[in-house]
């Protein structure tokens, strides 16, 4: 049980990269809209891929400044490799991509995605943002497949992680309980979802990311494992279900099953392993 009394202006502090990274993720994401770029810019292609890398790299920018005379950041052990175990990682994405898959499944099968038509308008945007489902959680997707490769595979996992498990949990990890921290990083993690679809996932994925960080004390578990669900997007032979199969009648509920088989393999790992830890 936590004993010590909370900053809330070190909280504040440490989950502000975090909340710049939402904010400035959201006003890249959205500018197009109403100032679309320039055929005549060579930059109006890869806007989307250069305005996320920025985001990131300003917000971490932010965090290595704010935490720079604090012992919250050691980079030697974000990256420690000492007694690594595979399992975790793995898990942890086996446990994203299997919760991902249900969301997306189910709302599909609740709710049909409203169209867009492109207009910049404040409607259009918000309608755009909450659209229901997002087939792939994801709204970010870049033209080339090499921005893609880099992006999920490297930036986002380092950066992201860094961001919402590492800078704003180390801090108040002093002060909360484990399912507190969980939840409250989960309920952050959401904000930078996007749509509804994306905001559940987040929601669901930043509070298992916590808890893996929390109980093994290694942000490279949650690099790892945030890197390979993403990979899992970038797979058209997973992507398939979920974009050109109906899921509706015999065929979605099967997939449905295995897809909540795929997702009680990690929980009950994670349950046992915990447990058997908590115990020695």
């Amino acid at each position: 049980m936590k004993t010590d009394k909370p900053k809330v202006s070190k909280i504040l502090l440490s989950i502000l990269p975090a909340v710049c990274y939402i904010i400035l993720s959201d006003i890249a994401y959205a500018l197009p809209l109403y100032f679309p770029p320039s055929d005549d810019n060579p930059f109006a292609r890869h806007y989307e891929f250069i305005s996320q890398v920025l985001c990131l790299v300003i917000s971490l920018l932010i965090g290595f400044s704010i935490f720079r005379k604090s012992d919250t950041i050691n980079v030697k052990k974000i990256f420690d490799c000492k007694e690594f175990n595979i399992l975790p990682p793995v898990m942890s994405a086996l446990f994203l991509y299997a919760a991902s898959q249900l969301i997306v499944l189910t709302l599909r099968a609740i709710v049909p995605a409203p169209e867009f038509s492109g207009e910049p308008s404040s409607e259009n945007i918000l309608l755009y943002l909450n659209s229901l489902p997002n087939y792939d959680i994801h709204r970010i997707h870049f033209i080339e497949d090499w921005q893609n490769i880099v992006f999920s595979l490297l930036l986002a996992p380092v950066a992201i992680e860094l961001l919402f498990r590492y800078f704003a949990i180390k801090m108040p990890a002093k002060h909360f309980s484990i399912p507190v921290l969980c939840l409250a990083n989960g309920l952050l993690f959401a904000f930078s979802g996007g749509n509804l679809s994306g905001m559940i996932f987040a929601l669901i994925g930043g509070a298992a990311m916590a808890l893996v960080f929390l109980k093994t004390e290694k942000l490279l578990y949650t690099i790892i494992a945030h890197a390979l669900y993403n990979l899992t997007t970038l797979i058209p032979q997973l992507n398939y279900w979920f974009h050109e199969n109906n899921q509706t009648g015999f065929t979605g509920i099967v997939w449905i099953a295995i897809q909540a088989v795929l997702l009680a393999i990690p929980v009950i790992w994670f349950f046992t392993s915990f447990r058997k830890r908590s115990t020695t």
